[in-house]
């Protein structure tokens, strides 16, 4: 049991690395080479390349506001959530990634299982509009998306509260959870036609008052 759950979280992470990576092998080369690098850095990587290429070295960078601008992770986690594009995530309540479901939530005072119970109704209920012809525009206008969204990134919050950081960290990559390899890759392709630093953890204004009155 314990090799099979091991086995679930390797698949996870290897899904959500090749969309990470996905985000930044996408640029073209004219893109890296005049639009992405300081010249005075592009310089000096490229001359550590040609000294130590084919060596045996290697180098080792931060990814997150290192390499790219801006957390790719919460950007690719926005993303899913405008754009309604979870796989199984909902049929599991959103609970990929999370070991201790039952706990309660600092800030919250609601478990990981209240939580996803609640997460998956909205998100039957916006599925429902999306299937009846209703635009994203259409559907981020109503209250269902916005009790939707607020009540993610709370989660996100309860979780980063309550849990070590390896716990909530393998939430995201978690909510990936039934995508094949080569869609994952194409999500990672649509975020970056739209520009991946354009995505960031804005709290909603609602967001205050139902972290303190729905969640009390």
């Amino acid at each position: 049991m314990k090799k099979q759950r091991l086995t679930k979280k390797l698949r996870i992470v290897t899904l959500w690395l090749v969309s990470v990576f996905w985000l930044t092998a996408c640029q073209s080369d004219e893109e890296t080479q005049h639009d992405r690098w300081d010249v005075s850095v592009k310089h000096a990587l490229e001359t550590l390349i040609n000294e130590e290429g084919g060596k045996g070295a290697y180098a080792v960078f931060d990814f997150d506001k290192t390499t790219s601008v801006n957390d790719v992770s919460q950007a690719l986690w926005v993303y899913q959530i405008e754009h309604l594009r979870f796989a199984d995530a909902p049929k599991h309540l959103f609970l990929d990634g999370i070991t201790e479901p039952d706990v309660v939530l600092d800030g919250l005072g609601l478990t990981s299982t209240q939580m996803g119970t609640v997460l998956k109704e909205e998100y039957d209920q916006l599925q429902a509009l999306r299937e009846a012809g209703w635009s994203l525009d259409e559907i981020h206008a109503t209250d269902v998306y916005l009790d939707f969204r607020t009540r993610m990134y709370s989660f996100l919050e309860g979780l980063a509260d309550s849990f070590p950081s390896e716990v909530h960290l393998a939430w995201m990559p978690g909510l990936l959870t039934g995508y094949t390899l080569d869609e994952a890759r194409a999500g990672g392709g649509r975020l970056q036609r739209r520009r991946a630093n354009a995505y960031s953890l804005q709290r909603h204004p609602h967001q205050p008052d139902y972290r303190r009155e729905a969640c009390g």
